[in-house]
């Protein structure tokens, strides 16, 4: 059964109405719901079998006289889609789908419980993850359960309200607020329903001063918009995007050429200077000679030797099997061009489902990024060649790293490099 969603009035908020005012359900809304045909049981066996939820929660905090000035408001925004996955061995999996702004992640119940998601790794193969916190798996149980399978049918009354306690529980289950509920209701527009109403009571805190304790009065408001269309969800399968144009270009990147490096969690741009002779790394792309930090790699039989700047002298290091390129731009050179969309204008940008472990790959593993940290890459091209790859991930911040190529077959080792005398 097909339901078409149909949001209660959120232009109410347009009106800068206060919390508390013009927001409940008229006498109409609630009178349609008491009539409505739908009874508890089929109710409940709807919404188990799946539907989508989209909630907003508006918080207003009042301090006393005195202390008009700390008084606020807060918004914040909940999306999501609760159904069944199918297995490739024919049995079904409780899902989630949550939505956040533009990204979207489907988490479903594994073989023993746990939450699972897939992501495409940057070789285009699905990879099946554990959803965790603070270094701990989480139950799909804990995290992402549909609320309606912990009711029974006389949870729901007759007239399609739910008591307090229930309330509040379904509240926090799709909202993570610890916020007690008087009842909440269901609500119809004829034979759709399309919402819950919450009762929410004012809560009194407290404020300590030098004069005595004082009471901070906190006012919710819950907009609760629900779609009984149940949600089609189905495992990840690799891209089959054909990006020929970049394809060829990260196969020609070559032997020769110039590498770029800048981002907003390092000091210096940095640079990388690549010939078949050797390899240059340099700390910071603007000195005019030798620095403390350079490394220079000597390319010897498939192995490199390296050289590392100390007082503006190269002296020998230790030998190496890893191309000093495979720390730098293996990421680059390795992803699958199917992980891109092709977004015009010679601008590639990767497919929503590679780009937590695509973009924080294309990073130069030198400089430690996190797996799975990505949140946007993209790679640029000019003249058929790679000209700036761009990735952001987050960590403890966000931080944007760019890497430019260029001088394509024309790239020198610097002046002072003399690999004859080393």
């Amino acid at each position: 059964m097909n339901k078409k969603m149909i949001l209660l009035p959120l232009a109410l908020f347009a009106l800068n109405l206060p919390v508390g005012e013009g927001i409940s359900l008229t006498k109409e809304k609630k009178a349609a719901s008491v009539e409505s045909q739908w009874t508890p049981s089929v109710l409940l066996d709807t919404l188990r079998n799946g539907f989508s939820v989209e909630t907003t929660y508006n918080e207003k905090i009042t301090y006393p006289e005195g202390y008009e000035i700390y008084d606020s408001q807060s918004s914040e925004s909940f999306h999501q889609e609760f159904g069944f996955i199918e297995n490739a061995d024919g049995s079904k999996s409780r899902a989630t789908r949550v939505l956040e702004g533009n990204r979207k992640q489907l988490y479903f119940e594994g073989p023993e419980r746990y939450a699972e998601y897939e992501v495409l790794a940057p070789d285009n193969r699905v990879k099946t993850l554990r959803y965790g916190a603070l270094g701990m798996d989480i139950l799909y149980s804990a995290k992402f359960k549909n609320p309606f399978d912990y009711f029974l049918a006389d949870d729901i009354k007759e007239d399609l309200s739910i008591d307090g306690e229930k309330a509040t529980f379904l509240l926090s289950t799709l909202t993570g607020k610890d916020r007690s509920v008087t009842k909440a209701q269901f609500v119809t527009d004829g034979e759709e329903i399309v919402g819950i109403d919450f009762d929410l009571p004012t809560k009194t805190m407290g404020l300590s001063t030098t004069s005595g304790f004082l009471n901070v009065l906190s006012d919710v408001e819950v907009e609760m918009t629900i779609d009984l269309t149940t949600p089609q969800f189905s495992h990840l399968t690799p891209s089959t995007h054909t990006n020929v144009e970049l394809a060829n270009a990260i196969l020609s990147i070559g032997d020769n050429y110039t590498a770029f490096f800048r981002s907003n969690g390092l000091a210096n741009e940095s640079a990388l200077y690549v010939t078949k002779e050797g390899v240059y790394y340099q700390q910071n792309r603007y000195d005019k000679g030798p620095r403390n930090g350079d490394v220079f790699y000597l390319a010897q039989n498939g192995i490199f030797r390296t050289y590392n700047v100390v007082n503006g002298e190269l002296v020998r290091g230790g030998m190496s099997s890893v191309s000093p390129v495979a720390q730098y731009l293996g990421g680059l050179l390795n992803i699958s061009p199917a992980l891109f969309l092709d977004k015009g204008e010679d601008v590639y940008s990767l497919v929503e489902e590679a780009t937590s472990f695509g973009a924080s790959s294309l990073i130069p593993t030198i400089y430690g990024a996190s797996d799975g940290a990505g949140l946007f890459a993209s790679v640029t091209l000019k003249d058929g060649k790679v000209d700036e790859v761009t990735s952001l991930i987050e960590e403890s911040s966000v931080v944007t790293f760019v890497t430019e190529l260029s001088d394509y077959g024309t790239t020198l080792l610097p002046a002072f490099v003399d690999i004859e005398n080393l």
